[in-house]
């Protein structure tokens, strides 16, 4: 049987944990998720791909450099992008030419539009 100060300590240590995940992205990274000028299909993806719980999950911070493997479209990316800001940098690798096109095209639009 646990004793209650043993319970208290892992639920503190818990909750120090979270914080600390929820600090170490920039504060204007909701608004970037959030941003009119992200692309559409950006967005209706975040409601399945739950862009702010999987970085908070990842423990990406801010300053880093992530590399995004088999990038695909580059959703990752660009949410990636997004989590280290602009101190940052996203490395991608994307495997196929019909996917490198696409995802370039689509990083030039976005970054263009989505000042951070």
């Amino acid at each position: 049987m646990h004793s209650i100060s043993t319970i208290a300590g892992i639920s503190a240590m818990l909750a120090m944990g979270a914080s600390s995940l929820a600090m170490a992205l920039p504060a204007d990274f909701l608004d970037k998720l959030q941003s009119e000028s992200r692309l559409e299909a950006d967005q209706v993806r975040d409601g399945a791909r739950r862009p702010m719980q999987v970085m908070m999950l990842s423990g990406i911070q801010e300053g880093w450099t992530v590399v995004d493997v088999s990038a695909g479209g580059g959703w990752y990316t660009r949410v990636i992008s997004a989590a280290v800001g602009p101190t940052g940098k996203v490395l991608s690798q994307v495997g196929t030419p019909p996917c490198r096109t696409t995802m370039v095209r689509r990083f030039v639009t976005w970054r263009q539009n989505w000042v951070m």
